[in-house]
């Protein structure tokens, strides 16, 4: 049985972060990082990935940083959140208390959830970033 502590809302940084309103997509949850240079790199991850090769906006996509020090969190959701992705997050620091296959989407209460490599591995391991773009087909 999976226990799962998200219905109405996330856990992120035991804050609560209001959802935008009407919001229906993908949560992207990314370690914090402090060197500017790797903070660069995974902006750029981020625009080729989902941008450059998947024609989706950046823009519609919400965003969290996780300090990865920090307990977990919490969202309150207005919208509908229909697809995870953690790079280099436990998807239980966002409230799901779920072993993920590494690369592979797995559905948890109608949400898709995909555990990946840190955007820092992922810029310095090709063979993982190959893996994760077949993985991320399935959001074309």
């Amino acid at each position: 049985k999976i226990n799962i502590a998200l219905m109405s809302y996330f856990l992120v940084n035991e804050k609560r972060i209001d959802l935008p309103e009407n919001f229906n997509g993908i949560a992207v949850f990314y370690p914090k990082e402090k060197e500017e240079k790797i903070i660069d790199e995974q902006k750029l991850l981020f625009q080729r990935l989902f941008e450059n090769g998947l024609n989706m906006k950046l823009s519609d996509m919400l965003w969290v940083e996780k300090d990865l020090a920090e307990p977990s969190f919490t969202f309150k959701n207005k919208g509908t959140v229909n697809c995870c992705l953690f790079f280099g997050v436990d998807p239980a620091q966002a409230g799901f208390r779920v072993q993920l296959p590494f690369n592979k989407f797995a559905a948890v209460n109608n949400i898709q959830l995909l555990q990946t490599a840190s955007p820092k591995e992922l810029n310095e391991k090709p063979e993982l970033k190959k893996t994760l773009w077949n993985s991320l087909q399935v959001l074309k």
